[in-house]
This record gives structure tokens, sequence and C-alpha cells, in this order.
């Protein structure tokens, strides 16, 4: 059977090159791809055949080029997301927590910088309570942390599918990844009108720069929880939220993702 193109996500996929070595290849690069210089000459000969590169966020793009890639290749098409159930969620609902959602892994995420900051503002007195949604290979050394400290006020909810459930209940979604692209859970949290504090990494102060009150910060539990704090109990806390959700209606819907999509696929 003959394709006019193949449009591949993940840099294995590309070894389809040597099965159907005359078809257009369109690939996304959906992460950082500053791997080990022993990799490095390996991902120039995958990416050297590929006819159309999309990359997601612009702190790709350095890699890239770090690649070898030719320019012309290059697409830069922003994330985006069906967002349609997380806007039925009504920004004046009553919400209870900080919420953490991501895959839970010491490697990258730093989810321990997040309990750190539940224990910190535990130490303080400060009523709030601490939500991580996710699985991965840190759980259990987080759980472990959350009982032998006797942290009353954070919890580990494992994976949810259902992001309405993740969001409904949301104060501020906290970022502490030490490596970052363009993350979907800050899109997601834009979508249900949910204000962020994240460390600065990827292209996360850039999309933070045009939401009213969403905070960039250093990987610091003391001033990750000082910017929880000025967002929650700012007077202006209603709008924060309108104007997360304004971001995403003008930035980050996935019909605005297919549209550029379908102008590279007419193109090839």
């Amino acid at each position: 059977k003959t394709f006019d193109a193949f449009h591949i996500n993940q840099l294995d996929g590309l070894i389809i090159r040597s099965i159907h070595n005359k078809t257009k290849i369109i690939f996304t690069a959906h992460s950082r791809l500053n791997h080990a210089s022993s990799d490095r000459e390996y991902l120039k000969k995958l990416l050297k055949d590929v006819d159309t590169i999309v990359y997601v966020a612009a702190a790709i793009a350095p890699d890239l080029r770090n690649l070898d890639v030719d320019s012309r290749k290059l697409k830069f098409i922003p994330n985006g997301i069906n967002g349609d159930s997380l806007m039925k969620l009504g920004q004046r609902r009553t919400r209870h927590s900080i919420v953490w959602v991501g895959r839970v892994d010491k490697a990258d995420k730093n989810p321990d910088l997040f309990v750190d900051i539940a224990s910190l503002a535990q130490d303080k007195n400060l009523k709030y309570s601490f939500t991580i949604y996710g699985d991965g290979p840190s759980s259990q050394h987080i759980q472990h942390r959350i009982r032998t400290e006797d942290l009353k006020n954070i919890r580990l909810a494992g994976f949810e599918a259902d992001k309405r459930k993740i969001y409904e209940d949301a104060l501020v979604l906290c970022l502490t990844s030490d490596s970052e692209a363009m993350p979907l859970n800050i899109i997601e949290a834009f979508a249900a009108a949910v204000p962020v504090v994240a460390t600065d990494v990827g292209d996360v102060s850039k999309m933070l720069k045009a939401v009213q009150g969403s905070r960039v910060t250093a990987s610091n539990a003391e001033k990750i929880l000082e910017k929880i704090q000025q967002i929650i109990e700012s007077v202006s806390y209603g709008t924060y939220c309108k104007s997360a959700r304004e971001v995403f209606v003008g930035s980050y819907q996935v019909n605005t993702m297919a549209v550029n999509l379908e102008k590279i696929y007419r193109d090839i």
C-alpha cells in the first residue's frame, strides 16, 4: 500500500523511512532533544531525511539547530488541546486544592519539590491542601515521604483520566519540573481557568507572560509557596482565572493546531 505521507510523533518511528523511502515524512518534536553527545550522530542520521519537522515549543528549536537540521524544514506549531469539557467548569466554583499533575518521576519532574512546598505550608500553619495527580517510578518514594514526615496536607491521588476531576477543585496548578518543552498540564489549567505557578523551564515563561497573576519563579520551595499565597489571597483571584481561560481560547485550542497541520499536509 502506498501513502502520500507519514506523520510520526516518536523518534523511533523514523525507522519507517527505511521501509517507505519515497514517502514524505513529517515528524513532530514534542520534547527537548538535548540528548547525550553519544546519541547526537544517531539523531542527526534519523532527522536528516525527514521532510518537515514540527516543533511544539520554542525551547526545542536550538536542539534541532544543534543537530544540523535545515531550518527550511522547521515549522513551529504550539501545542493545543480539546478543552471543551474543562471550559464547562465555572470560573466561580468552590476550590480547595493546590494541584501537581504529571509523571511522578524525580528524574525531571521534581515531585519532591512539591512535597517540600506542602511541608513548608504545614510548618507555617497555612490551611492549604495539596494533591499530586499522576503515577510513575517515584510514586512509592513520594508516598513514603508523605507518611514518614507526617504530612497531613498532601495526598498522592494517582493517575486520573478525567481531567475535570483534577481541575474542578484546583486553586492553583504548581509545576516543579527541571525540564519541559511546552507542558500540556499548563494548557489544561488555562482551559479550566486555573492560575499557574511554575519553575522557569522550556517555554513556560512565554506561556505565563500573557496570563494575569500566573507566576514563574525559581526552583525553591519558599519562593514558590510565596507566589502561591500571592495568587490565592489576592482580591484579583477571579481576574487571574478569567485571564487564564482567555489565553487558552486565543492560543491553545486544538482547532488552531489542526488548521496549521493541515497547511503542512497540503503543501506536501
